[in-house]
């Protein structure tokens, strides 16, 4: 029978059933009286839970088999599972330390399993710090790779991460570009996938957005072929953010959404705290502050009751942003020590709108203390190195030109300008053009004309972008150079909710009802009546119109 059910299990697994997989392999582990074969398949049982997301099972099952008399390699492997599963449910400290010593148990006998082990070490170093520690862990995991060509590439990506963090840019850029082939083509070892993620993450602090589009589309779309609703967390987490980073919020909104429920349904707390970092930016752009410091507030409690301490800094910088536009400086000037605070405890040191950010500089003056926007402006220029990604000298160099006398103060901001030219965040450059056209209205005996351009400029790149408002703070401007602007019309996808616009983007995308409940995990009659609901709102009556409407919106 024990044979059987095991038949069973491998026949589920191949579907993507690891729920029944699981459930098939207990079973069949309780009827096993051979105390070896009874480990081996409790393991095969918790790695079908972990796929299906199911982790307290999945620590559960590693329990029953750690509980057993058994060699020290099968020992290992279900200790790596249940340090895997305390990693992603905000457990990255302890989980690290057991890691660690499973892969010092079979470095010798087994060193390839060690690498992995390895790996996932530095997975976790990443969630907690110090991040530049992450340096030693991947290279520890390429000496054991053994020429094992996928495992040194995934090496290379947590040491890449690592120099990334640690502010060194050139290196970090050469380990993610030598990998990248690699890294969108393999088929990532068991519990690995999240590391081709963190190529993704680092390629998008890196501004190389195409390369972390492309990672990402594999990855997802692996996971939702395979059914692994775990695996969709960290990596819909993090398209989130780059399409929060290219102004593409409808589409940042509903991947955030998206990532959080399959964070919650899977108990990674710590992938549900970034994803609501993510909300909180987007809310908080598009002028929905009280969703904002909701966000904010169960994020940070999320990250209260764990050992994570990496998204920190993006909540706090989140609501430092809020803050400026709502015309509170000392209360930005809070928040933005927080998330600097924050990143520096953890060993970051890159600067970055949402580690070490700029912004701060401005809160400091709008508060009147001038000393110490001149202070932070010094601390952070002496983190850049000598080659960075446009977005950050770009706000650097607004920043001093906000610190600048009238007579410079023009021509830098005109530079900054330059910079966002290679940057892929249109937020950013409108916030210069209004920063520009504000000071030109200032200065004394400067023409008033001369403000106008970039104000429109600035306007109606937060009208496109539904950044509202940062939108009415730009009308009001030109209002004051004595131009009337006219509203915009409301976007089509601000229309939808966070749900609608996965469905809607999945269904324009070519898949029936059926195709695009099964990648959303969703019921077919769910998709139909989010179908319904969208048809209504954006009065359209087939698919070829939602496409149409879908492309423009995104």
């Amino acid at each position: 029978v024990a044979k059987e059910l095991e038949a069973a299990a491998a026949d589920a697994r191949r579907r993507g059933g690891h729920s029944s997989a699981a459930r098939a392999f207990a079973r069949a582990a309780e009827l096993t009286p051979e105390i070896g074969e009874r480990a081996r398949r409790l393991m095969e049982a918790a790695v079908e839970s972990q796929a299906a997301g199911d982790f307290d099972q999945a620590e559960a099952l590693a329990d029953q088999g750690l509980a057993l008399e058994i060699d020290p390699m099968m020992r290992a492997l279900l200790q790596r599972i249940r340090a895997g599963v305390q990693i992603r449910s905000g457990r990255p400290e302890s989980g690290m330390a057991e890691m660690i010593e499973a892969a010092s148990a079979v470095e010798d006998t087994v060193p390839v399993a060690a690498a992995v082990m390895w790996l996932e070490a530095g997975l976790a170093r990443m969630t907690f710090g110090p991040v530049p520690d992450g340096v030693r862990l991947g290279l520890r995991a390429r000496e054991l790779a053994s020429g094992d060509e996928s495992l040194e590439a995934l090496a290379d990506v947590v040491v890449g991460q690592a120099l990334m963090a640690s502010g060194e840019a050139v290196a970090a850029e050469e380990c993610f570009a030598r990998r990248e082939e690699q890294i969108v083509t393999m088929t990532p070892p068991p519990g690995a996938s999240d590391i081709i993620v963190l190529a993704a993450h680092g390629s998008m602090w890196l501004e190389q957005d195409a390369r972390a589009e492309r990672i990402l589309a594999s990855v997802i779309d692996r996971a939702r072929s395979e059914g692994a609703l775990a695996q969709l967390a960290y990596p819909l987490a993090v398209r989130a953010q780059l399409r929060l980073r290219q102004g593409r919020y409808s589409i940042s909104r509903a991947a955030a959404e998206e990532a959080a429920r399959a964070a919650a349904d899977t108990g990674q707390d710590t992938m549900l705290a970034y994803a609501l970092a993510v909300r909180v930016h987007v809310e908080g752009v598009t002028g929905n502050a009280e969703d904002a410091r909701a966000f904010a507030s169960e994020a940070l409690r999320l990250l209260e009751e764990t050992e994570t301490k990496i998204f920190r800094p993006y909540v706090h910088s989140a609501l430092g942003v809020i803050a400026l536009i709502e015309d509170e400086p000392e209360r930005a000037v809070t928040e933005f020590e927080r998330a600097r605070d924050s990143a520096l405890a953890m060993g970051f040191t890159i600067p970055g709108q949402d580690i070490h950010n700029p912004l701060l500089v401005g809160a400091y003056l709008r508060a009147g203390d001038r000393e110490a926007a001149e202070a932070e402006y010094a601390r952070i220029e002496a983190l850049m190195g000598p080659v960075q990604p446009s977005g950050m000298p770009a706000q650097m160099m607004r920043m001093k030109a906000l610190l600048a006398s009238d007579d410079d103060a023009l021509s830098l901001f005109e530079e900054a300008l330059s910079h966002h030219d290679g940057s892929p965040d249109p937020f950013e450059r409108a916030c210069t053009q209004l920063a520009l056209g504000q000071r030109m209205r200032r200065i004394p005996g400067a023409a008033r004309e001369d403000a106008k351009a970039p104000l429109r400029a600035a306007l109606e790149a937060f009208e496109r972008l539904g950044a509202k408002p940062w939108a009415a703070l730009a009308r009001d401007e030109l209002r004051g150079s004595g131009v009337t602007s006219r509203r915009e019309d409301v976007a089509v996808a601000e229309l939808l909710t966070p749900h609608e616009m996965q469905v809607a983007m999945v269904v324009a995308g070519g898949a029936t009802n059926k195709e695009a409940a099964a990648a959303l995990f969703l019921s077919p009659k769910t998709v139909e009546h989010h179908l319904g609901a969208i048809y209504k709102k954006l009065q359209v009556r087939s698919r070829t119109e939602l496409s149409a409407l879908v492309s423009q919106a995104a």
